[in-house]
Formats: structure tokens, sequence, C-alpha cells
């Protein structure tokens, strides 16, 4: 199985299945039972959202692509601070003497995570 087919400014394959990030494995499998027998075909649900259940549940089954994906996560979070680039530090210039690694404002040096 390939991971992360899914686009990256969509929603979240945590959010497919309605579940947090910080969910349990159990619980990540209830929902999918869940969701995917609303969903499935043959009893008249949707098969494109049936598809993307399947998917998310696909790349969060497991632990390890779990944790490949939830690194891609924070790295797009990160990522997403303008300010900063993600790093969650600022270097720079201030009334005349230089300041190094100084929080960034916009993300107060969390770097989005």
């Amino acid at each position: 199985m390939t991971l992360f087919r899914k686009a990256a400014n969509g929603p979240t394959f945590y959010d497919t299945l309605g579940c947090p990030p910080a969910a349990s494995a159990a619980a990540l499998r209830e929902a999918y039972y869940r969701l995917s027998r609303e969903h499935h075909p043959d009893r008249g649900g949707d098969a494109e959202k049936f598809k993307a259940v399947a998917l998310a549940y696909g790349n969060l089954k497991t632990p390890e692509f779990r944790a490949a994906y939830d690194a891609r996560l924070r790295l797009e979070r990160r990522l997403d601070c303008l300010a900063c680039g993600g790093a969650g530090l600022r270097s720079g210039f201030a009334g005349g003497r230089y300041l190094r690694y100084r929080p960034c404002a916009a993300c107060g040096g969390r770097g989005h995570l």
C-alpha cells in the first residue's frame, strides 16, 4: 500500500474517520468499521466516501504507517508558519543589535505543532 495518496490541503485521515489524532488504535478501528458499514456501496452508501474511509484506515492501522503520517502532519503544520518558516525561532536585528533565536511572535516558538 502506498502511503499518503490524499491531497495535503484536504481533510486529514483523522478527520475522515472522525477521530482525534490522539485516538487509540481500537477507537480508529471502531470508527472505520462503523463508517465502512454506513458508506458501503452494497448498502446504498457512497462509493467515494467508502474509498476515503478505507484509505484513511489503511494509513493509520499499523503503528509504523501512523507514525510516518503523524510526522508528515507535524511537518506540514510547522511549514504553515510564514513568519518563521516552521522553525519556531527567528533571528534578526532589533534596536541596533543582533538578536539570535528569539521566539517567533506568530507561532510563539512552537512552529505550529
